[in-house]
């Protein structure tokens, strides 16, 4: 594999994110398929990149005796300059930075993970619903701040409120599988296939445990190799 090759995979880890278009396998997905036609031929995609609205670091600012801007202005507030760009998009994809909890107890990770972050489930998924926001990456640092029971509320959230999500889920297999989505373009069809991993970090592995092995739930690791080999059962 070549040097821009691997870079590109170490990059898309960190995204969380590879899409590929104009494949003529089908794509196993336990959810819906979206179909769209457009007569035009064009389509819009978007992908945001990590999107919380930081209701540790808000309550930190108002513990100093500033001001908590999600309490006093509402979490459309922080995104209302992004809503025509996102409502304008076929598809937007997102990447959640955080567990969506509310559960009344300490992170198993308190004392050992510097940063562990949380949202709100209904004001954060009430907001992605008003724009647009229809998919979300769970490949990422934060997903299991809270652990399996923090990612279990996360995953419930989202099916309440009718958004996909990849990247995690409560096993291996799970975790690892791609969504798939079918447009006509022009009368043309059109398939785009989303995959995505959390590339492989030692401390996330041994320390904090984030990572989906066989029947145990985490997010779906990549390293060059694995997602080289992912990515080849998707073409298959």
């Amino acid at each position: 594999m070549g040097w821009q090759m691997r870079q590109l995979l170490y990059s898309a880890t960190w995204l969380g994110i590879l899409i590929f278009g104009c494949l003529p396998s089908y794509i196993h997905s336990e959810v819906p398929i979206k179909k769209a036609e457009r007569q035009n031929g064009l389509l819009s995609f978007l992908f945001v990149g990590d999107t919380s609205f930081g209701e540790k670091y808000q309550n930190e600012i108002e513990n100093r005796g500033g001001m908590n801007v999600l309490r006093t202005k509402g979490n459309q507030y922080s995104i209302k300059n992004f809503s025509q760009i996102l409502g304008q998009a076929d598809l937007v994809i997102a990447n959640l930075e955080t567990p969506l909890t509310n559960l009344p107890f300490l992170s198993p990770l308190e004392g050992k993970k510097p940063a562990i972050l949380w949202s709100d489930p209904s004001k954060t998924l009430d907001t992605f619903r008003k724009n647009n926001i229809s998919v979300v990456s769970l490949a990422n640092n934060h997903t299991l701040d809270y652990g399996i029971r923090g990612l279990e509320q996360t995953l419930n959230a989202l099916r309440n409120y009718d958004i996909q999500w990849l990247g995690a889920g409560f096993d291996e297999s799970a975790a690892a599988r791609p969504l798939r989505f079918d447009y006509l373009l022009a009368g043309q069809p059109f398939q785009l296939v989303i995959a995505a991993g959390f590339g492989y970090w030692k401390s996330y592995d041994k320390k904090y445990d984030f990572y989906a092995k066989g029947g145990k739930a985490g997010t779906n690791v990549w390293t060059v190799a694995r997602a080289s080999e992912q990515i080849r059962s998707i073409r298959q």
